[in-house]
């Protein structure tokens, strides 16, 4: 009889284990339309890109400038997880990455590009 709680409990945790989603990459891409920036979360690894065609002033917001990424699992900003990463957006690069220490890909919902503290663009990324 002393036992059986023993045996349920390894069951249990047998059964939480096996049910837990692997914690692997999930690649996420989305595109900011008005301000013409494509963003790709792969595993820690966020890509920003320049489309063709983006508004001069979001280039001037970025190029040369200091430009904080943020992605999060939540549209409600107070909760969930949420990474970030702030570094220097080199004069005239199209694409930069971001390196997190954290890998959110298979949750993430949005990201965002900000530069002192104002957004230059957000995308949400469309549910699986």
């Amino acid at each position: 009889m002393r036992s059986l709680p023993i045996l349920l409990a390894a069951c249990i945790a047998f059964v939480a284990l096996a049910s837990a989603p692997t914690a692997g990459a999930g690649t996420r891409r989305a595109t900011d339309s008005e301000a013409r920036i494509r963003f790709t979360l792969d595993d820690r690894l966020l890509t920003v890109r320049v489309l063709p065609g983006a508004p001069r002033r979001v280039r001037r917001q970025l190029y040369g400038n200091r430009i904080r990424a943020t992605c999060g699992t939540s549209f409600v900003f107070i909760s969930g997880v949420k990474v970030d990463r702030t570094r220097l957006w080199p004069r005239g690069r199209r694409r930069v990455r971001f390196r997190f220490r954290r890998n959110i890909s298979r949750r993430a919902k949005w990201c965002l590009l900000e530069r002192r503290g104002r957004d230059v663009a957000l995308a949400g990324f469309t549910s699986r």
